[in-house]
């Protein structure tokens, strides 16, 4: 079976068990969707920890409690008010540089510097990031504003791909770090969700109120920070000298190999979102 097709069979099955996650189980202020998220944290920290990072240098455990952060925002938007998501990072970073301390003998200290840095990274990426995912749910209009940022960012993913197969021949190699991805690629990425916001604005004006100009704004930057995303995935696993950060899901490798356009976009779409509403 070809790499297109199985991940075009992944998508299949994968997409609408989480758009029906969005429309059909807004429960308890979409937990179900919440739930997922924190799976996809937990696999990717794992992913981060076992199969990246390791292959750079050795790494604290406590890296491999990343997942507490995403779980302090569940707690805190769902449960508690007292569950600060902050106050944990800065507890498992003191833990991890504290940690140093004593691991740093070994090697006389010659390596604490590197080691702090890829046990930071793999502690806080993805899992910082999917703290973001959580606060979906808490967007006016959740359902809607959930399913415009994934198909902002499955469309750049798609048509990026297609663009570059169909228009990339001679453009292709500018990106070190992934030089299969071709000019064409990145216009075709970008190009089609800035399409979709301005759709998305004239269409559905009752639902999203911004204009085409801000509806095309969104479309374009969340696609950049997808691209982005990719491409930082790609630069880590380079350093890590590794092809798929894990096999989880057919055709498309492992879980950060599936979220990592996802993740990058979330932070800057709430933001832009929040401040064009």
């Amino acid at each position: 079976m070809s790499s297109l097709l199985k991940r075009v069979l992944s998508a299949v099955i994968i997409l609408p068990v989480l758009f029906s996650s969005i429309v059909f189980l807004p429960q308890y202020n979409y937990i179900v969707f919440s739930l997922i998220v924190l799976f996809v944290c937990f696999w990717g920290n794992l992913e981060m920890c076992r199969n990246i990072m390791s292959n750079c240098g050795s790494i604290s455990f406590i890296s491999y409690l990343g997942v507490v952060i995403p779980l302090s925002e569940l707690l805190h938007l769902h449960l508690f008010d007292f569950s600060n998501t902050t106050f944990y990072i800065a507890i498992l970073i003191a833990l991890l540089l504290a940690e140093e301390i004593l691991k740093g003998e070994k090697d006389n200290f010659k390596d604490s510097i590197g080691r702090i840095g890829r046990s930071i990274v793999a502690l806080l990426y993805p899992s910082i990031l999917g703290v973001f995912m959580l606060r979906f749910s808490f967007l006016p209009k959740p359902n809607w504003t959930i399913s415009l940022f994934l198909i902002f960012v499955f469309s750049c993913d798609t048509f990026a791909y297609f663009f570059g197969m169909l228009f990339g021949k001679g453009n292709r190699g500018y990106i070190k770090v992934s030089p299969n991805k071709s000019i064409a690629g990145f216009i075709g990425g970008l190009f089609v969700p800035t399409l979709i916001g301005i759709l998305a604005s004239i269409f559905f004006s009752d639902i999203f109120t911004f204009s085409p100009v801000y509806g095309a704004l969104l479309g374009f930057i969340t696609a950049i920070f997808a691209i982005l995303g990719d491409l930082v995935e790609s630069t880590i696993k380079r350093s890590a000298g590794v092809k798929d950060s894990g096999i989880i899901i057919p055709g498309r490798g492992g879980m950060l190999d599936s979220i990592d356009s996802i993740s990058f976009a979330a932070p800057v779409f709430i933001f832009l979102f929040e401040h064009i509403i």
